[in-house]
């Protein structure tokens, strides 16, 4: 190999170590006129415009499936952004990820468009966390506000009723802790605890 002034070139970095190993790839996508990238609905080759007919997302899947890639995941959300400025007035202004579509109606017509890549949605959530808790045994579920601070909100008004139909929503015994809630070993650990990955001295 030599260098466009003739001079040998250096030869190639080495790769680095596992590079050879085959991985996967999957897109991130969500039914919305703007989901990560702000301002690219401008630009001439931008056909989001077109995010409400079915032909866009067919043909996004053929192309993500011609690319290489294994899999394509349709992102949702519960709700419109409400935080900032009190309310939902900015988000509907400046089209926030809003308005968005229900990737479960889209996703059976983009399977018969492509031939070997796997999607993923989002899904119910009583439903997975009852399917958790029964094939792991798990005690119970840290739950976060991950975006919204109203999506606890929403989760309280929403979900833990429909467990709490369901009898699988365990319910906190006034005046115990959360350890003796989840556990039932005692209010706290011992003095000299010592465990696998935690200790403590008195």
């Amino acid at each position: 190999m030599t260098a466009t002034d003739g001079a040998a070139a250096p030869d190639a970095a080495p790769a680095p170590h596992g590079a050879s190993t085959p991985f996967l790839l999957s897109a991130f996508e969500m039914m919305t006129p703007v989901h990560q990238s702000p301002g690219l609905w401008r630009h001439p080759e931008s056909r989001i415009a077109e995010f409400d007919r079915l032909a866009y997302w067919t043909r996004l899947a053929r192309t993500v499936e011609d690319g290489g890639f294994s899999a394509l995941f349709l992102a949702d959300v519960l709700g419109l952004y409400d935080v900032y400025g009190g309310g939902i007035e900015a988000t509907v202004r400046g089209g926030v990820q809003w308005p968005v579509l229900d990737p479960a109606v889209a996703v059976p017509a983009m399977a018969a468009a492509t031939e070997r890549i796997e999607f993923g949605v989002t899904a119910s959530v009583t439903y997975e966390l009852q399917r958790w808790q029964a094939e792991t045994g798990v005690d119970g579920f840290n739950v976060s506000a991950a975006v919204r601070p109203a999506d606890l909100e929403r989760f309280a008004a929403l979900v833990s009723p429909e467990l709490r139909r369901r009898g699988v929503l365990r319910e906190p015994e006034p005046g115990r802790t959360l350890r003796e809630n989840l556990s039932g070993a005692g209010p706290a650990l011992p003095v000299d605890h010592r465990g696998h990955a935690f200790r403590t001295a008195g």
